[in-house]
């Protein structure tokens, strides 16, 4: 499964220290056997993440152009996750102020978003979807499907993925 992570693309302390927009989507693909448990999900994709983290100034537009992707509908990932971990006690001249996310960008396919205000609230998760690929009503049933599956994960992280509904009763009889 393809899964496209949003990254900072700084690899050197200069590039860290820089300001510039210099982000980059890196395509990790994990295998998913069906007597994994979540568990092991979770380790296998750390391990490849950090395995891609390596090739992150390689960019995802370069990557498409060299695999002669452009044009023909593929795309490295159709799901992206990105994390956001932003602190948002932000302060202008000792004046608090209000942050907003507006947007991630282009979706080519579905996007996960999960934002972490580091303000010890929940975390935020926002499921987007390309609107020339899904109407609103596919993009809720996308998002209710993957609480409840990731719900079920939490809840049971040793149990193999095969024994997982991806769709409730409900939807098998459509």
């Amino acid at each position: 499964v393809p899964v496209g992570f949003p990254v900072p693309a700084r690899k050197s302390k200069v590039l860290r220290r820089t300001p510039i927009m210099a982000s980059n989507v890196l395509a990790v693909v994990v295998d998913l056997e069906p007597g994994l448990t979540f568990d092991e999900v979770v380790r296998r994709t750390t391990r490849e993440a950090r395995g891609a983290l390596k090739h992150q100034q390689y960019r995802q537009e370069d990557v498409v152009r060299e695999l002669g992707m452009v044009g023909s509908g593929r795309q490295l990932a159709d799901v992206v996750v990105n994390a956001m971990p932003f602190d948002y006690n932000v302060t202008f001249g000792g004046h608090g102020v209000t942050a907003h996310n507006m947007s991630t960008g282009v979706i080519d396919d579905l996007e996960i978003t999960a934002y972490d205000r580091q303000d010890g609230g929940p975390v935020r998760v926002d499921f987007d979807g390309n609107a020339h690929l899904y109407d609103p009503e596919e993009i809720a049933g996308h998002a209710a499907a993957l609480e409840r599956l990731l719900a079920e994960l939490v809840a049971h992280p040793d149990v193999p993925l095969a024994r997982f509904a991806l769709v409730d009763p409900a939807e098998r009889t459509t």
